[in-house]
């Protein structure tokens, strides 16, 4: 087997350097969390991965108090209690006692663009479930990941765990929805990805397209769907384990039951998918609940000239769009700095 990844099944206090001690009610913590990408093709709300240079900004400062909750957000997003940031330290308040002892100021600074489909929410709701759990001394992972999911909740009106898993974790992860596990696929290789994002016509920014995103699905699929969808899943887990960037990108262009659907919300989305493989992206899907769509490449170089291709495509047919460059990444919420006050 190539030097590929390291996979691993998270089983608490993985997540990042543990608090031996709580710090609440006198401390200040800045951590930041990256935006991820869900489903991968087949492996819709079990599969996300992490992705580099994009992150949102969070900090978390306790003071003696009673419990009170502020939000200020910047960047596009509501302060207070309509932000995913406030619902996420709602519910720590009951798993986490001691912060009842506190006063809860959070500042967030969006750095992942909202209603993307690159897990903006996943990426607030990661960094303030790690922050906070981190200052009353209880970083464990089902614990971050139930805290992160209630924030998805809000927004999506469900709860799932792929974009926080991805967020707080980092790399691939397959969640484990029974258990509110993971299993965690890290790569020692670059994966660079493309990712485009049209501008829709009432615009890229709404709070509740995830949610509107997911009504689009079908209840039930038939039993030949949904073999035909988990070979897919199978052989995807297959080709990031064996570190098969040509398959994984084949796997992910693959979709019998969301793609058809999602795919409808998105202008020229079949023609931007045949002219990225043509061009020789070796992947190429929906990205979230979209709007963005991202392909693969084993090369910067290729996913730059591809992603300007597309850019150029989407002009001449009168619709702006944006860009963004990245990678796969292994690195999920990190702690920026840490102070006692």
């Amino acid at each position: 087997m190539p030097n590929f990844i390291k996979y691993q099944i998270l089983t608490g206090g993985w997540g990042g350097v543990e608090a031996n001690a709580p710090y609440a009610c006198n401390s200040r913590i800045v951590v930041k969390a990256p935006a991820s990408i869900a489903n991968l093709g087949p492996g819709f709300d079990v599969v996300s991965v992490a992705i580099g240079k994009i992150f949102d900004t969070v900090e978390v400062e306790l003071s003696k108090g009673v419990g009170e909750i502020r939000v200020d957000a910047e960047g596009r997003v509501p302060s207070g209690s309509e932000n995913v940031a406030y619902v996420v330290a709602r519910l720590a308040l009951d798993m986490l006692p001691i912060l009842k002892q506190c006063n809860i100021v959070i500042r967030v600074k969006k750095g992942v663009p909202v209603g993307a489909g690159l897990g903006s929410s996943g990426s607030t709701a990661a960094a303030v479930s790690y922050a906070l759990s981190y200052l009353a001394g209880s970083v464990d992972d089902r614990l971050l990941l139930k805290l992160a999911a209630e924030g998805e909740r809000f927004v999506a009106g469900d709860v799932h765990y792929d974009n926080v898993a991805a967020s707080l974790f980092g790399g691939l992860v397959v969640v484990d929805v029974e258990n509110v596990n993971c299993y965690r696929i890290e790569f020692s290789r670059d994966v660079h990805v493309g990712v485009v994002t049209p501008f829709m016509v009432n615009g890229i920014l709404d709070r509740k397209k995830t949610a509107y995103a997911r009504k689009l699905l079908p209840e039930t699929i038939d039993l030949k769907t949904h073999v035909k969808q988990s070979s897919l899943l199978a052989q995807l887990i297959y080709a990031a384990v064996k570190g098969d960037i040509r398959l994984l990108g084949r796997l992910v262009s693959k979709d019998y039951v969301v793609e058809p659907y999602r795919s409808k919300l998105i202008p020229y989305y079949f023609e931007m998918k045949e002219l990225a493989l043509r061009e020789g992206a070796y992947g190429f899907n929906i990205a979230g609940a979209g709007p963005s769509v991202f392909f693969i490449h084993e090369s910067q170089d290729e996913v730059l000239r591809i992603g300007g291709v597309l850019k150029d495509f989407l002009k001449t047919r009168g619709i702006e769009s944006t860009f963004i460059q990245t990678f796969f990444s292994n690195t999920g919420v990190e702690v920026i700095s840490f102070e006692t006050i």
